[in-house]
């Protein structure tokens, strides 16, 4: 009776075994590669050290000389992605599906991150005359870039909080770090015409960066070399 015991115990051991070494590895990867483009749209050569990170997580890792990055161990889910480095744009990439088995999630197009315009306004001067809206910035540099005017009724505006968005195509002189616009509030949408105060901002993005990205968390397109160069303006 003992040995019958003794067998059956052993019989049962051994599937457990067999069942654990044959479980598959849950874990997944993430690969794929990166570029950088400068101010004036060329592609940097030291494109190592640009970070990327799965939101939400500590799975992390920095691309290669080569751009390639790689990250290991990811248990499976559906994760948003952020590639970042100093000075350049943060990038965003929604909903990468990780499966397991050590299968790697491939990134099939090269994802390009661009430099970042740095200046800031010293001076704005915004006045109304014959119903028109005039605006003159000083900056504190000369810069190359794509300007944006973003108007909205309340000072806690953004580029992605706002009512009106107005490109600034012509009338910036960056020779003499000025920006010069004439903006006809008659294009304004009627909540902001019937309006007690109007606000503005500015923005300045990579002129090269001209594909932008649609972000369904905001439920907007957003440029990722974006940045803003003035506080909030009420015209008076």
């Amino acid at each position: 009776m003992r040995n019958l015991i003794y067998i059956l115990f052993l019989f049962c051991f051994m599937i457990s075994c067999s069942k654990e070494t044959e479980q598959p590895n849950l874990k997944g990867e993430l690969v794929g590669f990166v570029e950088l483009v400068d101010i004036n749209g060329k592609e940097c050569i030291d494109i190592d050290s640009v970070k990327v990170s799965i939101d939400e997580s500590d799975y992390t890792c920095f691309s290669n000389e080569d751009g390639r990055f790689l990250i290991e161990g990811i248990n499976p889910g559906t994760y948003n992605i952020t590639l970042k480095r100093d000075n350049f744009g943060q990038k965003k990439i929604y909903n990468v599906p990780i499966i397991g088995g050590n299968e790697p999630y491939f990134i099939k197009n090269t994802n390009t991150i661009y430099e970042q315009p740095k200046s800031k306004a010293q001076f704005v001067s915004v006045n109304v005359e014959n119903d028109l809206i005039n605006v003159e910035i000083l900056l504190d540099k000369s810069i190359q870039g794509s300007f944006t005017a973003y108007w909205s009724d309340s000072p806690e505006l953004s580029s992605i909080n706002y009512i009106y968005r107005s490109h600034i195509y012509s009338y910036i002189n960056t020779d003499n770090n000025k920006i010069y616009f004439t903006m006809d509030p008659g294009m304004f949408p009627d909540s902001l015409l019937e309006a007690e105060n109007i606000y503005f901002i500015i923005t300045v993005k990579n002129s090269y960066e001209r594909f932008n990205n649609y972000n369904p968390l905001l439920e907007l397109i957003v440029y990722d070399s974006e940045v803003t160069i003035m506080n909030p303006m009420k015209v008076e």
